[in-house]
């Protein structure tokens, strides 16, 4: 009997551990959608960046400069939890550095988002930020 005791009681605290350990999860079990405040920082500037890009690429296109085709990109990058992929192969940050690096003046870049990591999304943002890059981002 006490074995049966302690291995519910162990199993408390582990469901504990868990549910006080990783807010996300805390977060699915309650069904909330709260936001930490880097979080919010975070999609407040992907939303100031989606709101500048939207006039920047109005009449750009992957071809360079097409006003009518406002859908086309000169790179899709997606980036999934802390990888990045370019027409659907992987590639490492430095490679997409390269990628990105060798566009048009002028080139719009769509990300799309698949459950990334701050961390990865950041350094591409980042990135694109300091060369003056517009971008859009999309959750698929």
């Amino acid at each position: 009997m006490k074995k049966f005791i302690i291995v519910i009681l162990l199993l408390a605290v582990c469901g504990a551990l868990v549910y006080f350990g990783y807010p996300e999860i805390s977060k699915l079990i309650n069904g909330e959608q709260t936001v930490t405040s880097s979080e919010a920082d975070t999609a407040s500037d992907i939303s100031s960046a989606d709101n500048s890009s939207g006039a920047q690429s109005s009449n750009v296109s992957a071809e360079g400069g097409n006003p009518g085709n406002t859908d086309s990109f000169a790179l899709e990058i997606t980036i999934s939890e802390d990888k990045y992929f370019v027409n659907n192969h992987e590639i490492g940050i430095e490679e997409l550095k390269s990628e990105i690096d060798g566009l048009e003046a002028g080139a719009t870049i769509k990300i799309n988002d698949e459950n990334s990591t701050l961390k990865a999304f950041n350094a591409v943002k980042d990135y694109l930020d300091e060369k003056k890059i517009a971008y859009s981002v999309s959750d698929r």
